[in-house]
């Protein structure tokens, strides 16, 4: 438990987890006693605690133009978290990054699309990374993570109908012209807790440089399907979150949260730092790769529905189908 007498307020791990839960929690409970308090913390053992009841309050922080519903402690512990807040520069450098939403999706015709463009269209000699933070639950039914394909040719991510991951880059060559490889996660997946996934491509046009990673963690690959790419992956169409290329299924169903595509091939511990212990992070602040971020939605601070903004600065906004701008959810990645 943080203290007053610590004068320098250094990031250690209970500091850091306090100050994004205070900051991004958006619920509405109010707690009194010292076992809700434990759970209220997730993962705070009892005696982290004061031994006195701990009244937790909701208030308002304005940062620029929007409101963060916040929690304060209210009684001895409350100046040092208000020291943190109030320091939160000095103390993590750069901005605090606050995911308040995430974005549901029905798995009946609920989609993003994002519009082709030069800056996300990868031929097989460039590398790339795509981030997506997801929970679903449902089972026994493909489900399609993101696709840009046009024709042949193309890049997508599913969850097969037994739970296992599928990834396949394609040329324009037909069948023999792709890497396709399946994985057997680590974790379910489909288990109803937030999972990112992350795919990385160094470029190479070989099966062996195209990885994937579940909550920073690099997965085995159980079956190279297709090996070898042998023309360009260039295409036209648009990135299908939740969707294909057009909108249509096998559709996600669940949340979805933080889409980000790279245009670098991410290394085990870019992975790590994006997935940040189970916390959704600033990815324009990412240490490696901050500078080829090339997409991003948030889900934070949506334009007149149903347009997501695009936060990696180039303005490629998506479009949300067949919704009714109630899909913004404050279910978001809060730690495993």
């Amino acid at each position: 438990m943080v203290t007053t007498a610590q004068q320098n307020f250094k990031h250690t791990d209970k500091e850091k987890e306090a100050l994004r839960f205070f900051n991004m929690s958006t619920s509405y409970e109010y707690r009194s006693d010292r076992v809700s308090a434990v759970e209220f913390y997730e993962g705070w053992a009892e005696e982290d605690l004061p031994a006195q009841p701990i009244w937790l309050l909701k208030r308002t922080i304005t940062l620029g133009n929007k409101d963060f519903v916040t929690w304060a402690i209210a009684n001895d512990c409350r100046a040092e978290f208000q020291h943190i807040w109030d320091n939160r520069i000095d103390i993590f450098g750069g901005s605090v990054f606050a995911n308040m939403q995430s974005f549901l999706f029905d798995g009946v015709n609920d989609h993003i699309l994002t519009p082709h463009n030069a800056i996300i269209d990868f031929d097989r000699l460039e590398p790339h990374t795509t981030l997506l933070w997801i929970n679903t639950v449902k089972t026994s039914a493909v489900q399609i993570l993101w696709e840009k394909t046009l024709t042949n040719d193309g890049r997508f991510a599913d969850i097969l109908a037994n739970g296992d991951l599928r990834i396949e880059i394609r040329g324009t060559g037909g069948t023999g012209d792709r890497l396709r490889i399946d994985i057997t996660p680590d974790v379910d997946i489909r288990n109803g807790r937030w999972h990112l996934v992350g795919v990385s491509y160094d470029g190479s046009s070989n099966a062996s440089g195209l990885r994937a990673y579940i909550d920073g963690v690099e997965q085995t690959v159980r079956d190279v399907v297709t090996d070898g790419l042998l023309t360009t992956t260039l295409n036209g169409g648009d990135i299908g979150w939740g969707s294909n290329s057009v909108g249509n299924s096998p559709r996600f169903e669940g949340f979805l949260d933080q889409p980000a595509i790279f245009n670098a091939d991410f290394t085990l511990a870019d992975h790590e730092e994006a997935y940040d212990a189970g916390f959704a992070t600033d990815y324009s602040q990412h240490s490696n790769q901050s500078g080829n971020l090339v997409l991003w939605y948030d889900f934070e601070t949506p334009l007149a529905h149903p347009i997501i903004p695009d936060r990696s600065g180039n303005s490629l906004d998506g479009t949300a189908f067949n919704t009714l701008g109630n899909e913004y959810k404050t279910e978001i990645p809060n730690g495993p």
